[in-house]
């Protein structure tokens, strides 16, 4: 009986000194980069594809809810702005991150599917007048209707045509913080 409990001691702890310096490398959440910029973790909210300098897709998928170190400073290409992650040349879009944020235009309730309510933040309803966060495109539902995702990790979705037009965006794109407020919202046109 001694020796099972001496044996499963001694295989505790070489498993745990196997792993002592691996959970070092992995509990980093800021590294210095080589062009005074920092990486910084963060959940993708959306699924993204990941793109190159050019803003080509390099058909590498980055699911939503999952962490990854991407540099604080987002880059634009081609006119949006992109997260580039740590380590690599990949991009991943800011909204799919970050978000955009948009006023409700019509009472609206939660949904996990298609025909399903669920809650966000303790409620199941949002009214017109208020403003929420949306992540990435909108997805098509098997009804046919387009949702964008507010929440997660659990499915929350409300119909896109509850939403008006961006309202800002919720990238940090510049370090100033005089300038930062002025390119991160979209200016409304003079009438």
């Amino acid at each position: 009986m001694i020796m099972m409990k001496n044996k499963a001691l001694l295989i505790s702890a070489t498993a745990l000194m196997a792993v002592a310096p691996l959970a070092a490398l992995t509990s980093t959440t800021q590294a210095a980069s080589t062009d005074a910029d920092t990486a910084i973790t963060k959940t993708i909210m959306h699924t993204s594809m990941g793109y190159d300098k050019n803003g080509k897709s390099t058909g590498n998928k980055y699911y939503a809810y999952r962490t990854v170190n991407v540099m604080t400073t987002p880059v634009k290409i081609n006119g949006d702005f992109y997260y580039r992650i740590y380590g690599s040349n990949q991009y991943i879009k800011a909204t799919n991150i970050d978000g955009v944020t948009r006023k409700i235009t019509h009472n609206t309730y939660i949904y996990r599917s298609s025909n399903g309510r669920t809650s966000y933040n303790g409620r199941w309803k949002l009214y017109a007048g208020q403003t929420v966060t949306t992540y990435g495109g909108s997805y098509k539902f098997r009804n046919g209707k387009h949702y964008f995702r507010v929440g997660g990790p659990q499915k929350q979705y409300i119909k896109s045509y509850n939403l008006g037009p961006v309202i800002s965006v919720n990238t940090n794109v510049n370090t100033n913080s005089s300038s930062s407020q002025e390119t991160t919202q979209k200016k409304r046109p003079l009438l």
